[in-house]
């Protein structure tokens, strides 16, 4: 005799499954048939834990996203803030081909036609300019970071990383990471938040 799992665990699992096939096959490409054989479940069963297809894929873009944006800043911890910033802005555009990138570019299309992504979309980009204003905000607290408006400089880095990955992306490839990297650091200098060379 089967035991059930827990209806948390089973949503758990079903959340996780539609995380892994979306990277995978991108936010427009995926189906639910992706996660029903990757868990071996019933189409009936998904939608006991999710009211629709369209608000799996919300709620499993909505992970994906908090997931890149705790990575980002996991180094934090023992670092001064422009420490953490300089890690920070050394790794963003490494790579801006990955699948989480795709899977942000992904998100800004559908999110003009599905109610559902446009608002996790707000919420996560909300959320990175939060986190990256706080960093900025303890850095002029420490002294390291001479920034007058945090929130505006937080605002302004986020939409050249956006800017720049978009470039870095095939089929265009027009800037490299080292190009990317460098605009950054230049724009964190001209902000205030690194030292000037």
């Amino acid at each position: 005799m089967t035991t059930r799992k827990p209806a948390e665990d089973r949503r758990e699992e079903i959340l996780e499954a539609a995380c892994a096939a979306i990277l995978q096959n991108g936010l427009e490409a995926w189906t639910t048939r992706d996660v029903t054989a990757r868990l071996g479940l019933s189409v009936g069963i998904l939608f006991h834990y999710f009211p629709s297809a369209r608000a799996l894929r919300a709620a499993a873009f909505a992970r994906i996203a908090e997931r890149d944006l705790a990575s980002a800043f996991a180094m934090e911890q023992g670092l001064t803030a422009a420490e953490t910033l300089s890690r920070f802005l050394a790794d963003v555009l490494t790579d801006a081909t990955d699948d989480t990138w795709r899977t942000w570019f992904d998100a800004w299309t559908v999110a003009r036609d599905d109610p559902a992504i446009a608002e996790a979309c707000a919420a996560q980009m909300h959320a990175w300019q939060a986190r990256l204003a706080a960093l900025i905000e303890r850095g002029v607290a420490e002294g390291s970071m001479t920034c007058p408006d945090p929130v505006g400089a937080a605002r302004r880095l986020l939409a050249l990383i956006d800017g720049l990955a978009g470039q870095m992306l095939p089929p265009f490839s027009r800037v490299s990471p080292e190009e990317a990297t460098a605009d950054l650091f230049a724009l964190a200098r001209a902000e205030g938040l690194l030292p000037r060379d």
